[in-house]
């Protein structure tokens, strides 16, 4: 009964001071609400300014993998007889793996070397014309014949001597330009002089330039004549191959050329039987020394005849006589028409040379007799003059620039030939290897090579150095699929994949923390090492709509510390800091709709109680955090007091300072 007694009391206890605790909150919203209706103030929460060191961070989860992971297959579908390696091993490049049934392959091996035993295989080999077309070729593109090479190679010099005569026509340009201002310099001094010196002067120019126009026409006929009388000696190669070219090509369906090709195909059929009936007279009498070299020459005569049948088949075969000629013939029109502009180009230059020449001559000619006349409208004229030897030396520059312009392209023009040809003999090189294998080794000898390959392929081996971690292969089962998986414990990396917003703080080469919460959170340090170029796809090869990419970073100094393949991590980077600055909650900064920004400060009123007023500081805003931004202003000092709760405050205007809450109560009851 006594404890009964006790716990009621217990129970009573404790509901008389919750009610008391209960009414004294009630007093104190009361006084508090009071007291705020009644003022008008607002609530301040505040912070202290002061200096901070403010820093951005990301962090991803994911998986440690191996940096090297190789899957092992077999290329023949044979049983396995012997897998050598369990799951953990550390294995080597080259290592065994496993051992493929090769009973089957071995016996074929067999039979197949004493077929070529008893076939008698005939090796000989006679140079083809694959290696022929591709000697030829490699000795023309050596000394600079090569067709392609020698046209783009002969336009390029014609472009090279077109840059070297529009410069030096650009340079005669020049003199004249400077002579005509000479001239008309002289003039201008004279002007002032008496009759007969302005006669002399005026009767020395006209000299000069009637020398000047006479050499310009020389020039100019020069340039005619070599136009008019070029014998396209230069070329003369390309034209003869051209001529020759085109007689086949006319002659390409004749019966000149039938005729030829069917008596090389008779040499041929005709050594052919000859070859074979001393072939099986020699087989039938294997001691007779003169069967045997009988066999030798009907051998060597077979292959004679068939060396003229494949050549006189390839010279007279109407599709290689057609390209031969279409080729033959572009060739010889190209360079002849690089060597007609290179004349017209010529001719032009030195007719525009002597035209401005002979101006300035007529000039000349009119100041003299101004001169002579006693007409001030001499000095008109040499400035006309030196207007016009401006004006040329001006078209002289273009001409320059445009030669230029045509030597890039020449040279553009014969790199490209030359990689042309080099590709070409590339062909040819490959075609002429083929030949010769083909040649060398009869169908025979191919089979028997395929046959140690596949022996060879039924020895399973290590890709590279690493640790099995995966062994499907089963003695007695065929070898299809993966049989192994190779990973580098060693060296291992984190694979996450992180949404499209955050994929712009990282970049390659950042230096993060990993971090494996299953060992105690132990921290290494990483790379990000790979950053996909493109979003997650599906199975269809199309964006799964998740916005994500996979991100790769590779992890240091694991060896020995307990890291496995497939535990999770967690990757923390720091992208961006800021020292030693101001910094607040972005609830105490407020944007105006002009872009500006500023914070309030509280300033005590004094007397009153824990209440403020509060000022409006325009700042600018600097770095950012996820929980801070930077202010800068010249008004913010440490330790002012920042309200930050700005949203509801206004300038000027009166708060109660939360934290001095206690002075707002008692002054809020006193009254």
């Amino acid at each position: 009964m006594a404890k009964t007694e006790k716990k009621k009391g217990s129970k009573v206890k404790f509901i008389i001071i919750a009610a008391v605790l209960l009414l004294i909150i009630a007093f104190i919203i009361i006084l508090v609400s009071s007291a705020s209706m009644m003022s008008g103030m607002t609530m301040a929460q505040t912070s202290e300014l002061e200096r901070k060191d403010l820093e951005n961070r990301f962090s991803v989860s994911g998986i440690v993998e191996s940096s090297t992971f190789k899957q092992v297959s077999a290329n023949l579908v044979y049983n396995v007889d012997e897998v050598n390696v369990e799951v953990g091993d550390k294995v080597k490049a080259g290592d065994i793996l496993a051992v493929l049934n090769s009973d089957e392959i071995q016996r074929q091996i067999v039979e197949q070397q004493a077929n070529l035993d008893n076939a008698n295989v005939n090796t000989d080999y006679s140079l083809s014309d694959a290696e022929k077309r591709y000697a030829e070729a490699r000795d023309q593109i050596a000394d600079g014949s090569y067709p392609e090479i020698r046209s783009a190679k002969l336009s390029l010099d014609n472009a090279q001597s077109a840059l070297s005569r529009a410069k030096d026509a650009l340079e005669n340009a020049r003199d004249s330009r400077e002579k005509a201002e000479n001239r008309y310099n002289e003039q201008v001094e004279l002007s002032g002089s008496d009759k007969q010196t302005r006669i002399n002067s005026a009767q020395k120019n006209a000299d000069s330039a009637k020398y000047e126009m006479d050499c310009a026409l020389d020039d100019y006929n020069e340039a005619k004549r070599k136009r008019d009388g070029e014998d396209y000696n230069d070329i003369k190669d390309l034209k003869k191959a051209y001529d020759d070219a085109k007689k086949d090509y006319n002659a390409r369906y004749s019966g000149d050329k039938s005729s030829e090709v069917t008596k090389a195909r008779e040499a041929y059929e005709s050594a052919l039987a000859n070859y074979s009936y001393a072939s099986a007279y020699a087989a039938s009498n294997p001691s007779d020394g003169e069967a045997q070299a009988a066999l030798d020459t009907a051998r060597t005569a077979l292959n004679n005849a068939e060396k003229t049948l494949n050549e006189v088949i390839a010279k007279n075969d109407a599709e290689t006589i057609e390209n031969t000629y279409e080729k033959a013939m572009d060739a010889y029109n190209k360079a002849k028409a690089d060597i007609d502009t290179a004349h017209d180009n010529a001719v032009k230059s030195t007719e525009r040379a002597y035209n401005r020449a002979k101006t300035n001559y007529d000039t000349a000619l009119d100041t003299l007799e101004n001169a002579k006349d006693g007409n001030d409208l001499s000095l008109d004229s040499y400035k006309d003059a030196m207007d016009n030897a401006v004006r040329a030396e001006e078209d002289a520059k273009k001409s320059v620039s445009e030669a230029e312009k045509t030597v890039d392209d020449a040279k553009s023009s014969y790199d490209l030939s030359v990689r042309s040809a080099q590709s070409t003999l590339a062909s040819l090189k490959a075609a002429a290897d083929r030949e010769k294998v083909l040649s060398e080794n009869d169908t025979g000898l191919i089979s028997l090579e395929i046959l140690k390959e596949k022996l060879d392929d039924c020895v399973i081996t290590a890709p590279c150095d690493g640790t099995v971690t995966a062994v499907y292969a089963t003695p007695g089962a065929a070898a299809t699929g993966v049989l192994f998986i190779v990973e580098d414990t060693d060296n291992l990396k984190m694979t996450a994949t992180v949404k499209e917003y955050n994929i712009s703080e990282l970049r390659e080469g950042l230096d993060v923390t990993v971090s494996i919460p299953s060992l105690g959170n132990r921290e290494y340090e990483g790379t990000v090492s790979k950053i996909a170029p493109t979003g997650v796809k599906g199975v269809d090869g199309k964006s799964d709509g998740s916005a994500s990419f996979n991100v790769e970073v590779l992890i240091r100094d694991t060896k020995d510390t307990g890291l496995l393949i497939g535990m999770t991590s967690k990757c923390t980077a720091i992208t961006g800091s800021k020292e030693n600055v101001f910094a607040v909650g972005y609830d105490a900064l407020v944007e105006d709709s002009d872009g500006s920004s500023y914070v309030y400060t509280a300033d005590l009123v004094p007397g009153g109680n824990g209440t403020a007023t509060a000022r409006k500081i325009v700042v600018e805003t600097g770095f950012e955090t996820d929980a801070e931004i930077e202010i800068i202003s010249d008004e913010l000092s440490e330790g002012m007091t920042i309200i930050n709760n700005s949203g509801d405050v206004t300038d000027g205007g009166l708060v109660i300072l939360a934290d001095q809450l206690g002075a707002a109560l008692q002054s809020a009851a006193a009254e």
